[in-house]
């Protein structure tokens, strides 16, 4: 399982509308949505909940950041997780990016062999109205992750593990917003494994090297 947030403008421009058109698939011939969900609103319809959070938003003017986070959520082929358990991995990555109580809207997208989870945030907080921007929350995201699958049985990705060492700061919002692993996590990848192999010193013509 992967989770990521996908990149917005930085100019607070983005639509919190738009999004959720895209996330719901409102416009498709054919929807390629599926389990739509609406969260912490107090209005459980869709475009009811889409009004009150462009509301919410409206009522923080100080702001200049995006007001949105777009999480999404991406399964390994095959991998079919029961609706109670998408539920359980929303709110618990909600949660984990400190947006457990923001207003959301989400929904499964089955056009690829591959399901995946759209999760659109508002990140102004629908009492105090003050924006939360989530801190190293790639790293974060990647820790809830390694305990979902646990704890639900899903596919472990590979080589991510939740006690793996904090990267770099500016690594983290390297990978954070291309989603390609950074030269850290490469390091403490392969070179981390090879150099706790066993070496052997050996001299050749007064040279020096190292054997492994």
């Amino acid at each position: 399982m992967i989770a990521k947030r996908t990149r917005h403008r930085c100019d607070g421009g983005s639509s919190y509308r738009t999004l959720a058109t895209y996330i719901r698939d409102a416009k498709a011939g054919v929807s390629k949505a599926r389990d739509v969900r609406v969260t912490n609103c107090h209005n459980p319809e869709p475009d009811l909940a889409v009004r009150e959070i462009e509301a919410t938003q409206g009522r923080n003017t100080r702001t200049q950041s995006d007001k949105s986070y777009h999480l999404v959520v991406s399964f390994p082929a095959g991998e079919q997780p029961s609706a109670e358990q998408l539920r359980g991995i929303e709110d618990r990555l909600c949660k984990a990016i400190g947006l457990g109580e923001h207003q959301r809207l989400s929904a499964l997208h089955t056009d690829t062999a591959y399901l995946h989870l759209h999760v659109a945030i508002n990140k102004v907080h629908p009492e105090t109205f003050k924006i939360t921007t989530p801190h190293r929350d790639f790293y974060k995201l990647q820790q809830a992750c390694r305990a979902l699958e646990t704890e639900y049985g899903l596919t472990p990705l590979h080589g991510q593990t939740p006690t793996a060492p904090p990267l770099p700061q500016g690594a983290t919002a390297a990978e954070h917003h291309s989603g390609v692993k950074s030269f850290a996590s490469w390091v403490q990848g392969e070179p981390a494994t090879a150099s706790k192999k066993p070496c052997r010193i050996q001299v050749w013509a007064g040279a020096m090297y190292t054997a492994r």
